[in-house]
């Protein structure tokens, strides 16, 4: 993706030794069901699952909107600092929408690790198929760094299209992952991996909105690369637990290590920091960048600094919402909203078994919450054909949303799932045929969003 991320020398010699263990490979097409088999679904063909996590989790959809409409949610000082909470409703919305922003192409990998599963008195498995309960009854697979972005996947029951996948060699007895392209060499890393490009980060090194600098002296930005590193020297680490084969670097007093899964005893690629740098020196350490030092920001990587990301994105969105009840125009005879609210009990009825099943076993009391959808009642207007401004019509107040009838049978959802596909500076969200739409009423922006074909019959 970008030839201005350098990978030092330093850092191939490490990742060397990866490669002589492991086995790597990347991959624009990973099925979404992956995610199922990650995370032990209990049907791992239906997203049913991911759809009751994503509206009815105590952190989902209803109960976190709910709490944003409470100004103190979403302050800055509770989102930005973090900690990272990929469970809450703000980020789960977030990646998605980045999913749709980049046409499901991340700045970044997810990583994915497999190892398959050796059981007493059964064959080895042969491959990984297209049967994903094969796959869960005889593979390990483990996602992170990445994790909620395949979730998104899911939800969006659309592929991975940027994944690096490895597996260790002392477990591919099958070449497992042929389907896949194989990375023959870790310097073809930087393929995968785009620049962050959001104006926060950029301003805060010394770059305007526009791009210019804004002091002297500091090269233009696009003169501007960056060292990838992928060792990481903990600020406390017990050395001793290392295993025998852990991947050290001589060189260092230090070992540095790599984000390992202990399950498919993988290490996997996890890119710790973008340095700037210019004319191969770091920008910190040029004598221009006073300023820069004072800053203490020497990584541009995407993870560090995507917590402002969440929280801009997540401004306004509650109150447009709550603003005037969410109303449906459609030019069917059909009783729509008897349909939708039949949808929205099945979802329910989903939950309610899912809900007991935990229950049962012991585990996360009061993982749903049933109730939380009380207060998301919406009306249905019937028209005689599609309205020329549906913002106008609904008074530029709130979000509104168009059903053409020849769409209405495939449509499975809980309606307020499409509110998943809404920002402040967003006016539009519609499949390619528009017979569905999703309008921000109150925007007067021009940007538009495609909904993904497949996200609208769930699964």
């Amino acid at each position: 993706m970008s030839h201005r991320i350098k990978i030092p020398n330093q850092e191939i010699d490490f990742l060397n030794q990866m490669w002589e263990r492991q086995s790597f490979y990347h991959s624009d097409n990973v099925p979404y069901q992956w995610h199922m088999v990650d995370n032990g679904a209990l049907n791992i063909n239906s997203t049913t699952q991911v759809r009751a996590q994503m509206m009815y989790s105590k952190y989902g959809f209803f109960a976190e909107t709910s709490n944003e409409r409470s100004t103190s949610t979403l302050r800055y000082d509770n989102v930005v600092p973090g900690p990272d909470q990929p469970h809450f409703h703000r980020q789960r919305r977030y990646m998605i929408q980045q999913y749709i922003d980049s046409g499901g192409n991340f700045d970044g990998p997810v990583h994915i690790s497999v190892r398959p599963k050796f059981k007493k008195n059964k064959p080895t498995p042969k491959k990984l198929s297209s049967d994903y309960q094969y796959i869960y009854d005889n593979f390990l697979i483990i996602t992170h760094p990445g994790h909620t972005r395949l979730e998104a996947a899911a939800y969006l029951q659309s592929p991975m299209k940027n994944a690096i996948l490895t597996i260790n060699k002392k477990y591919d007895l099958h070449n497992y992952l042929e389907n896949f392209s194989k990375i023959d060499t870790p310097s073809k890393l930087p393929e995968y991996w785009n620049i962050p490009q959001h104006p926060a980060i950029w301003e805060k090194i010394g770059y305007g909105s526009d791009g210019k600098p804004l002091y002297k002296d500091l090269p233009i930005k696009d003169e501007i690369e960056f060292d990838a590193v992928f060792r990481h020297y903990p600020k406390t680490f017990d050395f001793s637990t290392i295993n025998n084969d852990e991947i050290v670097d001589s060189n260092y007093t230090d070992k540095p290590y790599a984000k390992y899964h202990e399950d498919t005893d993988c290490y996997v690629l996890k890119l710790w920091t973008l340095s700037p740098k210019y004319l191969g020196q770091l920008l910190k350490e040029w004598d221009f960048a006073s300023w820069y030092r004072k800053k203490k920001l020497n990584n541009l990587q995407k993870n560090t600094n995507y917590l402002y990301e969440v929280w801009e994105s997540s401004k306004g969105i509650t109150y447009r919402l709550f603003e005037k009840r969410l109303t449906i125009y459609t030019n069917s005879n059909d009783n729509v909203k008897e349909y939708l609210y039949e949808q929205r009990n099945k979802l329910k009825s989903e939950v309610r078994k899912l809900h007991q099943h935990y229950k049962d076993r012991g585990e996360i009391v009061n993982t749903y919450k049933l109730n939380a959808d009380k207060p998301f009642t919406f009306d249905v207007v019937v028209v005689d054909e599609k309205p020329d401004n549906i913002s106008e019509l609904n008074e530029n107040k709130g979000f509104a949303i168009w059903l053409d009838k020849s769409i209405i049978s495939d449509f499975n959802r809980e309606i307020y799932e499409l509110l998943f596909f809404t920002r402040v500076d967003v006016k539009l969200a519609k499949t390619k045929d528009s017979k569905i739409e999703v309008i921000n009423c109150g925007c007067n922006t021009t940007k538009e969003w495609i909904i993904p074909e497949r996200y609208i019959k769930a699964i």
